[in-house]
């Protein structure tokens, strides 16, 4: 691979999951690897962390990026959606969980552009859960 890029050197085949793994592995800290499903633990401002996914398969054509802000029981999504208006990225809900997130084309995947959402996303998350009052929990 390039540096800067996660474009594959074949032809015109663009990035695989497994680059993505290996471009993650390569700058950051990966905190767990459910072998689809890449847990980063980000330092924030202030002495606070967020947790960060990176999912994926072999066989996809785009990769999740996202970040926990907190439970839907604990969380009023009114008060989280009028929060929302000064984001920049999507609110998503799975499994019981708000998150921010944002799903990409491997096909448009650069390491400039991964880096940007993961740093966006954690940023986000990490700020919505100070403005609810969470803690520093995800």
């Amino acid at each position: 691979m390039h540096p800067g890029s996660l474009r594959s050197r074949i032809g015109d085949s663009v990035a695989t999951w497994q680059d993505v793994k290996t471009y993650i592995y390569r700058n950051y800290v990966v905190h767990e690897d459910r072998g689809h499903l890449l847990v980063l633990l980000l330092d924030m401002d202030g002495g606070r962390s967020q947790f960060v996914f990176v999912s994926g398969a072999p066989d996809s054509d785009l990769i999740s990026i996202s970040s926990p802000i907190g439970s839907v029981e604990v969380i009023d999504g009114n008060v989280l959606l009028s929060l929302s208006s000064n984001r920049v990225m999507g609110i998503r809900q799975t499994a019981g969980i708000y998150s921010v997130g944002a799903p990409v084309l491997l096909a448009d995947l650069s390491a400039t552009l991964m880096d940007t959402l993961i740093a966006l996303i954690a940023e986000d998350a990490d700020s919505y859960e100070r403005d609810l009052g969470l803690g520093d929990r995800y």
